[in-house]
């Protein structure tokens, strides 16, 4: 019986530096969460919101919430949400 062993190490490239985007303003700003309803997705949220709340002056958080994870938000909802907030945290978790 033979027994093939690989090097486990890789090639490592370089990249090149990536430019951010400046962060806007965010005092007095409100923040919304949308949540998809997916596992964890509500705490990595709040945990942002409140970051940005604490450190950079937002104003409030409101949350909002999609029906399931399958679908998108409702005209209706999405109206809403651009009624109540400067800025809107979505994304998704499990």
């Amino acid at each position: 019986m033979m027994i093939e062993v690989f090097e486990p190490l890789g090639q490592v490239q370089k990249l090149a530096p990536v430019q951010m985007n400046a962060v806007p303003p965010l005092a007095g700003k409100r923040l919304a969460i949308l949540d998809n309803v997916k596992p964890n997705f509500q705490r990595l949220a709040m945990l942002s919101a409140e970051k940005l709340r604490d450190e950079f002056g937002a104003a409030s958080i409101t949350h909002f919430h999609k029906e399931n994870a399958a679908v998108g938000a409702t005209p209706e909802l999405l109206d809403e949400i651009a009624r109540a907030a400067d800025l809107v945290l979505t994304g998704s978790a499990d």
